[in-house]
């Protein structure tokens, strides 16, 4: 085992021990940061978003990044679930 490898298996059986970190791992479990309609329902790219709302991809954009209109972020893509996105212009997160 390289010395590198070896550091990283010592931090990570150390944190394993902290019950900090096992209570964080703990809620993360209970509550995933991404909602399980987002596993079932197909996602929108931003473009999409836009034009069944109406407005430019980088309003979506600017949306997305102030948490106006919840998003997800798939490798370097913005992507967002119809129902989360219909749900904010009901609430009158967009104006």
């Amino acid at each position: 085992m390289t010395p590198g490898v070896a550091h990283l298996a010592a931090a990570i059986a150390a944190a394993l021990e902290d019950p900090d970190f096992a209570a964080v791992v703990s809620q993360q479990r209970r509550s995933p940061s991404r909602p399980s309609s987002m596993l079932s329902e197909p996602m929108l790219d931003a473009a999409t978003v836009a034009g069944l709302l109406g407005i430019p991809t980088k309003t979506v954009h600017q949306y997305a990044r102030e948490g106006r209109l919840p998003s997800y972020k798939v490798g370097r893509r913005t992507m967002f679930v119809r129902r989360e996105v219909e749900a904010a212009v009901s609430a009158g997160q967009l104006r």
